[in-house]
């Protein structure tokens, strides 16, 4: 399989007759920054299937250099399936996220 180009795995896959192999789609991860507006490292929440959540004043600088200001807080997405990535606009709710 080393040996192999990506469009050769997937064909193999897809020809699997007993459906035993699958593929994981990749998901890219992109970087942001926090930082809580005190000066101090900011405290991280996990929500139970749900996002990453920061609940003081803080700016996200996204991966393009834009600074976003969050006077009250920000949730962060975990789930992969946002529409406003890096964050959390509820699709948890509906997608089966479980983290």
């Amino acid at each position: 399989m080393s040996e192999a180009d990506a469009q050769s795995i997937k064909d193999t896959v897809h020809a699997c007759p007993s459906g035993a192999l699958s593929i994981k789609p990749v998901v890219e991860e992109t970087e942001v920054k926090v930082i809580a507006d005190s000066g101090l490292p900011p405290k991280v929440f996990v929500s139970k299937n749900g996002p990453l959540r920061i609940k003081e004043a803080c700016h996200v600088i996204l991966p393009d250099g834009t600074v976003v200001e969050k006077p009250n807080g920000v949730s962060l997405c975990r789930c992969g399936g946002s529409s406003e990535k890096p964050f959390c606009d509820g699709a948890h709710k509906v997608n089966g996220f479980v983290g």
